[in-house]
């Protein structure tokens, strides 16, 4: 069972236009184009509790234990397009011409950094709703206190 807050950022616009151009009678020429950005950012703090040993329906020992990660969002998807073209209308032949470019990109990511927190913890369970039960701690070493919380893992 985890404990998860989850915080979200998310900046998004866009922007399109078109432009036409009458050559003359039966041609035509174009220009369409298209911006989009995504920044998805957000943070989650994840609290995992290791229930020990039972020693009644709704106490245990002091060998449980707790984690706890944090995950830093920060992707940003970005896309454009540009197209241009000409039809030109010869009596009952159509001639069409036309060049796009484009581009996507995803920068970012998803760091995280997680920190094994302390292993003899007691905890009582609270069956007071059924369907949502809670874990409250009775004893060992707090695992509301940072400093029980040594560094286990950061990426580089």
């Amino acid at each position: 069972m985890d404990i998860r807050e989850y915080a979200f950022y998310r900046h998004r616009y866009g922007f399109v236009g078109s432009a036409d151009y009458k050559l003359g009678q039966g041609s035509l020429a174009y220009l369409r184009g298209l911006f989009s950005q995504f920044l998805d950012y957000g943070d989650d703090w994840i609290v995992t509790p290791a229930v020990g040993t039972f020693t009644s329906p709704t106490t245990t020992l002091n060998d449980g234990s707790v984690d706890y990660s944090h995950v830093v969002r920060r992707p940003q998807q970005r896309i454009f397009n540009v197209i241009a073209g000409a039809n030109h209308g010869l009596g009952k032949t159509l001639i069409t011409y036309e060049a796009a470019l484009g581009q996507g990109r995803s920068l970012g990511g998803f760091h995280s950094a997680h920190f094994s927190g302390p292993s003899n913890v007691q905890f009582a369970v609270d069956t007071s709703q059924p369907f949502l039960p809670k874990f409250n701690q009775v004893g060992g070493d707090s695992m509301f206190d940072t400093a029980n919380y040594p560094s286990r893992r950061s990426p580089l």
